[in-house]
């Protein structure tokens, strides 16, 4: 005959049930803990954002100045041109875009003849590279080597 209930050996507590229990007892327990930890995470999080949005900014800028340099010569305005390309080489020295403005600066200088600062301008911009193999040192090089068959 089958029995409908089960022996006092038989009987186990649930695992899952008394699991949610010892959470929900921790959880009271320690809400003030937990509240701030969450707090915190959301605090690094929002900060850790700002500075990447912040610096992604900063580079928009920097190739908009760059940008801005290509309309310059394209109108001609040599001038102007030269102006933006030293305010960005100087503003962002270090960086790639700082080292992409020099080159343009010395490009520049080399089409209105003026080879000496263009020469300075291609060792200033390889004396900062970091891939001594990429093809604007190649093209720095070059430079170099033009100015110096133009003079």
């Amino acid at each position: 005959m089958p029995r409908d209930r089960l022996s006092k050996e038989e009987l186990h507590d649930d695992e899952f049930t008394s699991a949610i229990f010892r959470l929900i007892t921790y959880t009271e327990e320690n809400y003030p803990k937990i509240l701030a930890g969450l707090g915190a995470v959301v605090v690094v999080s929002l900060i850790g954002f700002f500075i990447q949005d912040n610096a992604n900014k900063r580079t928009q800028a920097a190739f908009d100045a760059i940008g801005d340099v290509q309309v310059a010569l394209m109108q001609g305005n040599m001038s102007s041109a030269i102006t933006i390309a030293q305010a960005v080489a100087s503003d962002y020295s270090g960086e790639a875009i700082g080292g992409r403005a020099i080159l343009t600066l010395a490009n520049i200088y080399f089409d209105q003849g003026r080879f000496e600062e263009s020469s300075a301008q291609y060792h200033k911009f390889l004396d900062g590279a970091d891939d001594p193999s990429g093809p604007e040192v190649y093209g720095a090089t070059a430079g170099i080597a033009s100015c110096m068959e133009a003079q």
